[in-house]
């Protein structure tokens, strides 16, 4: 339940996320969450009231209900996971308004994974120009955004700037390349660092080579050989 998490970590969760996107977080019910979990029933009731607040707030509980479980299965004290609960509601308010402020940004909020990476990102330093670049770049289609948004956190784990991070990313939508292979750009630094080429330095050559490659295999080929 920590807040402080390296962005790596926040990529993986986008993954995940990308996977509830195809239905698998319906499977969680706040019922289900509170009747397996620890807490008395003062504390539950507490819990619902929240959620409450959240549907007031037009925040699905769907995206904060991953949240609870996992704060409920570690045995998490009510406080702690109220306090977090109520963080991650915050960042999901200003990506609605992020993504609201976006010129192709309607779209992405109706898809919740969309928004809830949208959150993720602002988390972990995204400003709102760069969420309105990605939402541009991606031509305002969740598919796009959602691996664009798990490119773009990657690498800045791998110590790439806002900036150049963002360009890298913006170069890689713009390209010909399936969006499914967009998070496969992160496994060229991997292999980068075996040969010694910095990061920084292989982003430029990202950013030159993207607007001529069609698939992973040829950008790999240019940019490492």
């Amino acid at each position: 339940m920590s807040r402080a998490r390296h962005p790596l970590y926040w990529s993986l969760l986008t993954l995940a996320l990308l996977l509830a996107a195809a239905g698998r977080v319906g499977a969680l019910d706040l019922d289900s969450i509170l009747a397996s979990s620890p807490y008395p029933p003062a504390d539950r009731a507490s819990i619902r009231s929240l959620f409450t607040e959240f549907h007031a707030m037009h925040i699905p509980a769907e995206i904060l209900l991953p949240r609870l479980a996992e704060g409920a299965a570690k045995r998490i004290p009510l406080a702690r996971i109220e306090a977090v609960l109520r963080e991650d509601a915050r960042f999901l308010e200003r990506a609605r308004a992020a993504l609201a402020s976006a010129p192709e940004g309607s779209a992405l909020i109706a898809d919740q994974a969309a928004w809830a990476l949208t959150a993720t990102l602002l988390e972990t330093g995204a400003s709102v120009s760069d969420i309105s670049a990605l939402a541009i770049a991606s031509r305002g289609e969740s598919r796009p955004y959602r691996m664009g948004g798990v490119l773009y956190a990657s690498l800045m784990a791998w110590g790439l700037s806002r900036e150049r991070a963002l360009k890298v990313t913006r170069s890689a939508l713009r390209s010909s390349l399936p969006p499914e292979q967009l998070p496969g750009i992160v496994n060229l630094f991997e292999q980068g660092r075996h040969m010694a080429i910095p990061p920084d330095r292989l982003a430029g050559r990202l950013i030159d080579v993207l607007p001529s490659v069609r698939n992973i295999e040829d950008l790999r080929r240019a940019v490492l050989y």
